[in-house]
């Protein structure tokens, strides 16, 4: 029984591993038998190492990749990173829009809840001071 759950998830994991494969093949830079031969060398790799100093997340498998020895996987480890960072981010953005609008409704004009948005979200860009204090004082009384 133990086996044939084994091959099942073999089954799966392969299976998954060639639809990234095809979805992905115009980032990638090997042919498909390239790539899949890179997946079983990349697999046996990693079937006689100890469960606990397995890479756990892409960004731990990441790390470990050779990027000369596998670079179908690289590229395929750092297409998997991002994709839950994208999610993150995007998330991030509506729940920071949420608690704004709640924070702001009826104090603040449909532009200043935007811009202020927009900086709570992209709060990790750096804006110089000087071009901020010249849009500052561009404002009339009356748009602050």
């Amino acid at each position: 029984m133990y086996y044939q759950v084994l091959q099942l998830t073999l089954f799966l994991t392969l299976f998954l591993f060639k639809k990234s494969v095809e979805f992905y093949e115009n980032d990638l830079p090997g042919l498909n038998d390239v790539i899949e031969a890179e997946y079983e060398i990349w697999q046996a790799k990693w079937e006689n190492i100890e469960d606990n100093l397995r890479p756990t997340t892409a960004i731990e498998a990441l790390s470990v990749c050779d990027n000369l020895m596998y670079p179908n996987m690289y590229e395929l480890l750092k297409i998997l990173a991002v994709i839950a960072v994208s999610t993150a981010t995007a998330e991030r953005s509506f729940s920071t829009l949420r608690r704004f609008k709640t924070y702001l409704r009826n104090t603040t004009s449909e532009s200043r809840l935007m811009g202020l948005a927009l900086l709570a979200i992209y709060r990790d860009i750096d804006i110089p001071d000087d071009i901020l204090l010249d849009k500052f004082l561009t404002v009339t009384k009356k748009e602050i």
